[in-house]
């Protein structure tokens, strides 16, 4: 169940009839119990960060959503997408127009107590990924590329995460420099898991392993 503010839908028609060329405007969301209270806050990416990662899964916050429509051009939810329609949906009207998101809480989500199991986690991101492939990376991002640029898993090696990130970035036509840190961070987060973080960070190794990263970027950029 969802409660919009009061002013939410004349804010969005207003920013989006003074920016004809965004296709989809979302806000940030407050989560609520069965009683009322806040139990949590989402905010999700705006301006240059949202058109550097327009391609995570959820960049806008569903139940905020107004977009551009026509009875005769749409655009419609594929129904052929099992359980990512709105990921899919955000791709599409990406391709032609911009995604935006006021960075504002203008709608409160009552949210039921459920667990996500891991096999509708898995299920979810295999069609998200199916999306992804369709509309962006074809089949230059492997599955667990993917997973390991919108996770916290540390399964993937940070080189070949760096790889996938890079060979991203040129895809969707950005420097790679904008998501070197979170390849950073990522190389951290896998020598933690691995125990070896203390060992290895500051160490030449570390540092040749950065610096390997910074020149496959450079090396994407100039070829």
């Amino acid at each position: 169940m969802t409660l919009a503010c009061q002013t939410v839908l004349a804010k969005q028609v207003a920013f989006m009839e003074a920016n004809h060329e965004v296709g989809a405007c979302g806000t940030w969301a407050r989560d609520i119990d069965q009683a009322g209270k806040v139990i949590r806050n989402r905010e999700a990416l705006t301006g240059d960060d949202l058109d550097s990662f327009y391609w995570r899964v959820s960049p806008l916050i569903h139940p905020t959503v107004m977009f551009r429509f026509t009875p005769s051009l749409g655009p419609w939810y594929d129904e052929t997408v099992p359980v990512a329609q709105d990921y899919d949906l955000w791709l599409r009207i990406r391709a032609e127009q911009r995604l935006s998101n006021l960075p504002e809480y203008l709608l409160l989500y009552r949210v039921h107590e459920e667990s996500i199991t891991a096999a509708k986690a898995e299920r979810q991101f295999r069609s998200a990924y199916a999306a992804f492939c369709k509309h962006i990376g074809g089949n230059r991002i492997a599955y667990e590329a993917f997973l390991a640029l919108h996770t916290d898993s540390s399964e993937l090696d940070p080189l070949r995460r760096a790889i996938a990130t890079t060979r991203l970035a040129r895809i969707i036509h950005k420097p790679y420099r904008i998501f070197f840190h979170d390849d950073l961070q990522y190389a951290r987060r896998w020598m933690h898991s691995l125990r070896v973080y203390k060992m290895a960070f500051g160490t030449r190794g570390f540092r040749g392993f950065c610096n390997s990263i910074l020149r496959l970027g450079l090396q994407k950029r100039q070829s």
